[in-house]
This record gives C-alpha cells, sequence and structure tokens, in this order.
C-alpha cells in the first residue's frame, strides 16, 4: 500500500467514472499550445519515421 490511500494510477485507471470527451475544441486548444514547438515535433516525427522505416524493409 502506498501513500495517501495506495493505488496510485491504477485506482485512476480503472475508476468507473465518465472519461472526459474529446471535443473539437480541446483538440484546437492543444494544438495552440504546441504552437511554438511545431519544428521539434515534425523533427521527432521525421526522426521515428527515417529509424523506423530500415526494421520494416528488411524481411
Amino acid at each position: 500500500m502506498g501513500f495517501y490511500g495506495g493505488g496510485g494510477w491504477r485506482g485512476y485507471l480503472q475508476s468507473d467514472d465518465e472519461k472526459p470527451r474529446v471535443t473539437r475544441r480541446s483538440k484546437l486548444r492543444v494544438f495552440k499550445y504546441s504552437k511554438p514547438y511545431r519544428r521539434q515535433l515534425i523533427g521527432m516525427l521525421a526522426a521515428i519515421l527515417v529509424t523506423t522505416a530500415p526494421g520494416l524493409l528488411v524481411p
């Protein structure tokens, strides 16, 4: 048993509460927050694709 009642994230993830709805408005808010980091996000995605591609090409 952990501190403060234990369970940690497991208790939260197994909760019977209603899950939050992802709306168009909340998606737009996230995209606005990520605007200063777009270059880094695109670079990271490109790096993931470049490193994953050879593994997929080799039989």
